[in-house]
């Protein structure tokens, strides 16, 4: 069974490699306010972002932004391997993110041998180094590989295969109603189609259930406002919440810290 996970470390920025040898499980379906990116190495595994998928290749970037559901399914047996990293919203190596078009997700790096050689490197630096010499390696290294990627060619961009146009539509809907929703018969009647049906539909697609993806993406929008500043008690009924209390445990449940512990941005 599939369950969710979230980011939820005080890192700014993080790195993680990852190896199985015939992986015999999926990797949860999550959301967060992070970027991640993932340079992947070898497979045999699909790629979800919202109500786009890719069948990854070796040499891929993949580029997931703050608030996107996305998840991974691992189709066989095949030994895994790729990188890992989450880059914080407020970390100043987010200008070089937002440098790329927001359509790009997924990029073939296999012409560019410097940004294999620097993943290399930070799995090498991550064992090599102490943490806080380890992190200025990592903050080097990525600039160099995101300086990198911008100079790739427009032909290495991989284009999405879409999900179900129902779907699609569906997302499309949530995203514009996203704090005014109150039921989710409001979506499948937008969609003709019966509630069971659209939320059996939804479920299998995306590895969450409406309702979930509608208070995840309102609670990663909280976070963003509280993180900017704002007071939590000010922030719920901007996100569609009807009350203090269910927003407090909801927050509590999802990022594991109550929403007045959240860190503030430095601007």
């Amino acid at each position: 069974m599939e369950i969710e996970q979230i980011w939820n470390t005080t890192e700014p920025l993080t790195f993680d490699y990852t190896t199985h040898r015939a992986p015999a499980f999926r990797f949860p379906a999550h959301s967060h306010n992070a970027y991640e990116l993932i340079f992947y190495i070898r497979g045999d595994v699909t790629y979800l972002i919202e109500d786009r998928k890719y069948e990854l290749r070796e040499d891929d970037l993949v580029i997931t932004r703050p608030a996107e559901h996305h998840y991974l399914r691992v189709n066989s047996d095949a030994d895994y391997e790729r990188y890992d990293l989450l880059i914080a919203p407020d970390h100043p190596l987010t200008r070089l993110l937002q440098a790329i078009p927001r359509e790009v997700e997924v990029i073939n790096c296999r012409n560019n041998g410097v940004i294999a050689e620097n993943f290399k490197r930070l799995a090498e630096y991550s064992k090599r180094f102490p943490k806080d010499i380890f992190h200025e390696l990592l903050s080097a290294l990525l600039t160099e590989i995101l300086y990198n990627v911008q100079t790739l060619k427009k032909d290495l961009y991989i284009a999405p295969q879409k999900v179900s146009p129902l779907i699609q539509k569906a997302l499309t809907y949530i995203n514009a109603h996203l704090f005014t929703i109150q039921n989710i018969s409001e979506v499948s009647d937008e969609l003709f189609i019966a509630q069971n049906y659209f939320f059996r539909l939804f479920k299998e697609t995306l590895k969450i259930s409406p309702k979930k993806y509608i208070n995840n993406k309102r609670l990663l929008f909280a976070q963003q406002l509280i993180a900017g500043g704002e007071k939590p008690t000010a922030v719920y009924l901007k996100c569609g919440f009807s009350n203090y209390v269910s927003f407090y445990k909801r927050y509590v449940e999802f990022f594991g810290h109550n929403p007045s512990a959240e860190r503030v941005y430095q601007n």
